[in-house]
């Protein structure tokens, strides 16, 4: 039947909204006509006011009578026309829906994301190469990083040799050297001022 039913498939838009234009120009016909009898009523109601005779106050009495009882009718012909209105702006509105999603539909990327099964495993298949991809990144950093635990520098390079230790040991023993004998000459000089004292006079 498809989805909006074989019947309506032969509906065309323009056939549509030519009908709501129709129906809003009876309307308006009506309001007019409406307002036409209520002028109407209106003078009838002050000639009756202003008349002396009492067959012509009831015969206008029975014309304005008359009248509203037209205007009843014709409200009453408004609330259905406004309904049918509504009605077929709802139509106009389903048939535009089935446009739209027609000529969307007709897009490329739209037709292949109509095939979910598809889409799925595409999807799937993306995931599952990222999941690969990471693992594989992973292994690699796990490998770095034990490569470089068992990683020893070389001592022939970075270390130090025989000489360059005996060296360091003679700068050991300078640095203490002359520490005792800066120690021995203040012992020996009463007369030496430390350098906490030196700075106290400057100051």
């Amino acid at each position: 039947m498809g989805l909006f039913g074989n019947k309506f498939n032969k509906i065309k838009r323009s056939d549509v909204v030519d009908t709501i234009i129709s129906l809003e120009k009876q309307q308006q016909e009506i309001i007019e006509q409406i307002e036409g009898r209520n002028k109407t009523c209106d003078e009838l109601m002050k000639k009756g006011r202003l008349e002396k005779d009492n067959n012509m106050r009831m015969y206008y009495a029975k014309k304005i009578s008359s009248l509203k009882k037209e205007n009843g009718l014709d409200t009453r012909r408004l609330q259905f026309i406004d309904s049918n209105i509504l009605s077929m702006q709802q139509l106009k509105n389903a048939l535009d829906d089935k446009d739209f999603i027609k000529n969307n539909s007709k897009m490329s990327l739209n037709q292949m994301l109509s095939k979910p099964a598809e889409l799925r495993s595409f999807i799937a298949k993306i995931n599952n190469d990222k999941m690969k991809r990471e693992e594989q990144v992973a292994e690699n950093l796990t490998t770095f990083e034990e490569i470089n635990e068992e990683y020893i520098e070389n001592e022939k390079i970075y270390g130090a040799d025989e000489d360059a230790e005996n060296i360091l040991a003679m700068f050991e023993m300078s640095d203490d050297l002359d520490a005792e004998l800066g120690n021995s000459q203040s012992e020996m000089d009463p007369f030496a001022e430390s350098e906490e004292n030196k700075k106290k006079i400057t100051e």
